[in-house]
């Protein structure tokens, strides 16, 4: 792949980022550290949210990024047709005034929607990233049709890991050379984290042994198996503590199944958090037992955290760690494995301290946030300058 940066001419380049909702969750988060980071002197970045700015619009604003919403949310098409047609009408023409030289759309209803639009707003490109593997949408006919007509739009497809990558070709008859992969990037912090203080915050003895799973409570997330893995560990290890952060419409089931299985005493659901960082900084081992995942941010952030990490082997998982040296994968819904994994590392400091050293240099190395950002840089300024009508996978350097 060429590695040549190509330089925009001129004015800086306006990207449009298309999304749902700036909400809690690891592809707003990327979004958001992309759109924060990028050279202002090149390219001029702003989020435009189909339904409700969200969450983290406010933050946005804050790391100076314009931040614009149609106000969509909560509109059915049944019982409010006309309201719903106005607002529709309105994004429309808010995008049309943006001008952009680059729309770039994430997750399925803003790349679907902006791939529809893009004839009408004429972008100089449009760009669809996906984001995750697209077992949602095989029983659903209709979005798979109205994807694969929003794809003859596209201009280039950004996948963040090689799993996602191969799973839009062949899902979607997507062309190989049009879909690319820039990998999620993670900040690896210096700074150092007073863990005692963390654990009194989080109410948890100081010398207690920690694991943590952060993940929002979707269904695919294992938190089920996590649980009965952690059933199956209270005799090797009685004093340690499970911390669950996330939220999401699992979570009451989940709480009833760990009052079923007697473990509410050594669990935490200590919802969403914006101190990740530093509670990981406290924990002593990090655990992702997802049943699919298209590349994982929870994983990159404990790796940069230093801390170990035991994750299913599915998805992108397997393109972050490797097994036994940066990291140990374990196969889905296995509790019995994933335990058995957990009790191996709670019981070995030594191999504890050897992974989380081996994953943050890793992710140093392979996923750092500024990596990521650059590659982003080149495929807009490729896309914009190329003299061919569409740019191919290998005119970019990602």
């Amino acid at each position: 792949m060429n590695d040549a940066v190509i330089e925009p001419d001129g004015a800086s380049m306006r990207i449009v980022f298309l999304i749902g909702a700036l909400d809690v969750g690891g592809t707003e988060r990327q979004l958001l550290e992309l759109a924060s980071r990028l050279d202002r002197k090149r390219f001029e970045p702003v989020i435009y949210c189909l339904t409700a700015p969200g969450a983290l619009a406010e933050e946005a604003c804050r790391r100076g990024i314009e931040v614009r919403s149609s106000g969509l949310r909560g509109l059915r098409p049944w019982r409010n047709p006309f309201r719903l047609t106005r607002r529709t009408l309105k994004m429309y023409a808010d995008l049309k005034s943006l001008n952009a030289d680059v729309l770039h759309a994430f997750l399925f209803h803003a790349y679907t929607v902006g791939a529809l639009l893009s004839p009408l707003l004429r972008p100089k490109a449009f760009v669809s990233s996906r984001r995750s593997l697209g077992h949602f949408k095989a029983n659903h006919r209709g979005a798979l049709m109205l994807e694969r007509v929003g794809n003859r739009f596209t201009d280039i497809f950004i996948a963040n890991s090689e799993a996602v990558r191969q799973d839009a070709i062949a899902q979607e008859g997507l062309e190989p050379a049009r879909v690319i992969v820039i990998h999620n990037g993670v900040e690896v912090a210096t700074a150092a984290t007073d863990a005692a203080a963390v654990k009194r915050e989080l109410n948890v003895p100081p010398g207690c042994t920690l694991v943590a799973v952060v993940a929002n409570f979707i269904a695919y997330k294992g938190h089920e198996c996590f649980l009965n893995a952690w059933r199956r560990i209270q005799d090797t290890a009685p004093g340690a503590v499970a911390l669950l952060i996330g939220e999401g419409p699992t979570r009451p089931r989940m709480e009833r199944l760990a009052a079923e299985l007697r473990l509410t005493s050594t669990l935490r659901f200590l919802g969403n958090r914006s101190d990740v960082g530093a509670i990981l900084s406290a924990v002593d081992v990090v655990v992702h037992p997802s049943e699919q995942e298209g590349f994982s941010n929870a994983i990159l952030e404990a790796m940069a955290a230093g801390r170990p990490v035991i994750a299913t082997a599915v998805g992108g998982n397997v393109e972050a760690l490797a097994d036994g040296e940066t990291g140990l994968l374990v196969r889905p819904n296995d509790p019995h494995m994933l335990a058995e994994a957990i009790e191996r590392l709670l019981g070995s400091p030594t191999e504890r301290r050897r992974l989380g050293l081996a994953g943050r240099q890793r992710a140093e190395r392979s996923f750092g946030i500024d990596r990521m950002t650059h590659a982003y840089e080149n495929v807009y300024s490729a896309l914009i300058n190329t003299n061919v009508p569409r740019v191919t996978v290998s005119q970019v350097s990602a």
